[in-house]
């Protein structure tokens, strides 16, 4: 048996369906009318009648069948003219199967009510590649919404409904290229995603304008999704985004999640952009891990139950998220982290007493002109390895420490900050080692505006104390009073 990789299959399978429809094209597609008065009255009456590449109207009724529709009639079109239900309950009101089962390539549905399946909406065979479903709504499925079993390439399914799904309401197994989910709502579903994709590779996914309400699991999750894309989708009383794969794109969604215990949006792989997204709750919310070089820009994140934005990630850009409110830290970089750029963040009202606003662990990152304000914490701490550059941040009125650099965070060289207002010292220094440099800092109205609990620096120079209660040291001695 010949072992073929996904896109010698995808290939195989295009190919065989490109013959298939050259085929019947030599003798002309007919279309086929189904109406509950005329001869052919049932929908799988008119799929036996049909051929490969024909299309099939239906008229508008309830049909109370399950149709079938077998792997030869392959681009075979069931368009619904009217309000055309399909009643997957059999005759006396008891299962009956699934809604409509596919096994041909390039079909196409349209504008079909499919209710009540003990099973599936609409069940798919791996072998019914480039499956489209649009303008469907499929309600009170036992099982899922749409399934596709053993592949799943090319599925689109556009502006359907689901309603009442005990599982998911778009299941892919995979492995699965390009499918498209666009203008499409899910409410109550019971125990599944409104989109889940199972295995990979499954590059290309386009999930966009989507809504979720009240369901209980993600409104996508993908497993080895390249290049997702992802936009502007809302999830309302739902569990938000989960991709795992390189190159995604998260873009413009809204989300307000349902879960203490898992992100409103989680991203693991490299170079994924997580961009103007909305997130409210969630623990954490904004949660990239796993890779190399994000983009995390302009996000905002209220409410979150736990941390705000978390990143383990080397390399990458984590510039103007607004967080807010975060049940912990604000915006942790994570010990895994290295040579990170944080900037331009605002976290106000974050963490506990024992939480920052930022924390910066992990080592060699750059932190600039973030603002952290009326944390119950520290403003901004760095832990981890260190030599971190930090530079031109504020950090006030928080609940202790403005800055505070952790034992072990050693090669720093803080420039040019500010800090005011903090119950604890304004700039607090425990490193171990004589590496660290405190230069050009303002610091005022702190209980202590400096603080050295560790060694000597190599340059405390030019930082200025005003209002405060302390004096400004001199240049490589800091003999300042031992605060804890």
């Amino acid at each position: 048996m010949t072992n073929r990789t996904p896109a010698q299959s995808r290939a195989r399978t295009a190919l065989t369906l490109a013959l298939t429809m050259a085929l019947s094209s030599i003798v002309a597609a007919e279309t086929i009318t189904v109406q509950k008065t005329s001869d052919i009255s049932t929908i799988q009456d008119g799929i036996a009648a049909a051929s490969a590449g024909d299309t099939l109207i239906v008229k508008g009724g309830t049909y109370q069948e399950t149709p079938f529709i077998p792997e030869e009639l392959a681009g075979l079109a069931l368009i619904a003219k009217g309000h055309v239900v399909i009643d997957a309950r059999a005759p006396g009101g008891g299962g009956n199967g699934h809604g409509i089962t596919v096994q041909a390539p390039g079909v196409t549905i349209r504008g079909f009510t499919i209710r009540n399946p003990l099973g599936h909406g609409i069940e798919v065979f791996g072998s019914a590649t480039d499956l489209t479903v649009t303008k469907c709504r499929i309600m009170n499925a036992s099982a899922g919404g749409i399934v596709v079993i053993d592949g799943g390439d090319g599925l689109t399914v556009e502006r359907c409904a689901f309603l009442g799904i005990n599982y998911d309401a778009i299941y892919v197994t995979g492995p699965a290229a390009d499918v498209t989910v666009k203008h499409c709502s899910a409410e109550q579903v019971e125990l599944g995603d409104m989109l889940k994709i199972a295995s990979g590779p499954s590059p290309d996914l386009v999930f966009e304008n989507n809504t979720a309400t009240n369901c209980n699991a993600y409104i996508v999750e993908g497993v080895d999704t390249p290049r997702a894309r992802i936009r502007k989708n809302r999830a309302e009383n739902t569990r938000g985004i989960h991709i795992a794969g390189d190159d995604a794109v998260i873009f413009g969604n809204t989300i307000v999640t349902n879960s203490t215990q898992q992100p409103g949006i989680f991203v693991i792989g490299s170079a994924a952009e997580v961009t103007k997204n909305q997130v409210a709750g969630g623990s954490p919310g904004i949660f990239v891990s796993d890779g190399d070089n994000p983009t995390i820009t302009k996000n905002t994140c209220v409410d979150s139950d736990g941390l705000g934005i978390v990143i383990g990630t080397s390399g990458g850009d984590v510039s103007r998220n607004t967080i807010t409110n975060a049940h912990g830290t604000g915006l942790l970089i994570d010990d895994s982290s290295f040579g990170v750029t944080v900037s331009k963040n605002k976290i106000t009202r974050c963490g506990g007493r024992d939480d920052a606003g930022l924390l910066a662990d992990g080592s060699s990152h750059k932190i600039t002109f973030n603002r952290i304000e009326r944390c119950a914490g520290d403003g901004l701490r760095l832990a981890g390895e260190g030599s971190f550059h930090v530079e031109g941040n504020r950090s006030d009125f928080n609940g202790k420490d403005g800055f505070d650099i952790h034992p072990g965070s050693d090669g720093n060289f803080v420039l040019a900050n500010t800090a005011r207002a903090n119950a604890g010292e304004g700039f607090e220094h425990s490193a171990t080692n004589a590496d660290t440099s405190l230069q050009d800092n303002v610091a005022s109205r702190n209980y202590f505006d400096y603080a050295n609990d560790g060694s000597p620096f190599v340059l405390f120079a030019n930082n200025t104390s005003s209002d405060g209660t302390d004096a400004v040291a001199a240049p490589g001695t800091f003999p300042m009073p031992e605060i804890d």
